[in-house]
């Protein structure tokens, strides 16, 4: 059969763009669809639903190198999405990407330490031009650390980097694989503890 072209893009976007002014803003938060699945991986959702990669703030975390929890996971078994590394090493502040067209090569079980490559994905990925990634850090919380997050100036960096990972776009659902806050405490974002 003839080969379909698809493409994909790469949006590198900064919430100074977006200018909130959270402290009067009106604007209720209940207006995005979230799904959060204790089962089952961000890949595998519904077309339409919007993938949320609660990233490192270099793009792909350890993808070239020794991690492998959520993100690199992802970039893993799309590699299309480490091209992502080329021009945008690490995310500001206020920066997020959305990615659009990304498409599964690989079959994978585990996570961290048990994560096995388990073949080639087979008979193409129908999801592919359908498929939306937002990728956006958390600030990195330490243990000993624990109240900085709950400061005025670090929660209107977060609100600020979701404005910018979910502004100016037409939202599908999101889900996030029922995973979130990277290794877990302290691990990538927040203290873990929220659900």
């Amino acid at each position: 059969g003839e080969e379909q072209q698809q493409m994909v893009r790469f949006i590198r976007r900064a919430s100074d763009t977006v200018k909130m002014d959270w402290r009067g803003s009106a604007v209720p938060v209940s207006s995005i669809n979230v799904s959060v699945r204790r089962h089952g991986t961000i890949e595998q959702v519904d077309a339409g639903v919007w993938e949320a990669d609660f990233a490192n703030k270099i793009v792909g975390g350890g993808v070239l190198g020794r991690g492998c929890v959520q993100e690199e996971i992802r970039f893993l078994i799309a590699p299309e999405l480490i091209c992502s590394k080329i021009f945008c090493a690490h995310l500001e502040d206020h920066e997020s990407m959305l990615i659009l067209g990304s498409e599964q090569f690989s079959r994978y079980t585990g996570y961290r330490d048990t994560f096995q490559w388990t073949g080639d994905l087979t008979g193409g990925n129908e999801m592919a031009p359908h498929t939306v990634i937002t990728v956006f850090d958390a600030l990195y919380i330490s243990h000993a650390d624990y109240a900085r997050q709950f400061s005025r100036r670090w929660i209107l960096r977060e609100l600020d980097k979701a404005a910018s990972a979910f502004a100016s776009y037409t939202l599908p659902p999101l889900h996030n694989g029922g995973l979130g806050a990277g290794e877990g405490k302290g691990g990538g974002g927040g203290d873990g503890e929220r659900g």
